[in-house]
């Protein structure tokens, strides 16, 4: 599960990540479009199901976009943020 702040306090907050994994910790495997998914606007754990389960001994979130950038709101004279946040991460 996932845990963020939700909009309008948390525009850095992860929108979109993918889940990576490595059996050596040093070759990564891309999750690609079936492990990227999508956190939600609101409080608490958000939880994902994978695509399948991945047999790995390291997994690594991936963050690809924050909140402020998916819901392309620029606001004049205010550059995209560049960097991407969330609270915790929890693996079962």
């Amino acid at each position: 599960g996932v845990s963020i702040p939700p909009l309008p306090n948390g525009p850095v907050s992860v929108r979109r990540f993918r889940i990576d994994y490595s059996q050596d910790g040093t070759h990564w495997t891309k999750g690609g479009e079936n492990y990227t998914m999508e956190t939600m606007d609101f409080n608490g754990v958000q939880t994902f199901r994978l695509h399948r389960p991945i047999d790995a001994s390291h997994v690594r979130l991936t963050c690809l976009q924050n909140a402020f950038a998916a819901e392309n709101v620029y606001i004049s004279g205010m550059p995209p943020f560049d960097c991407i946040g969330l609270f915790h991460v929890r693996f079962k």
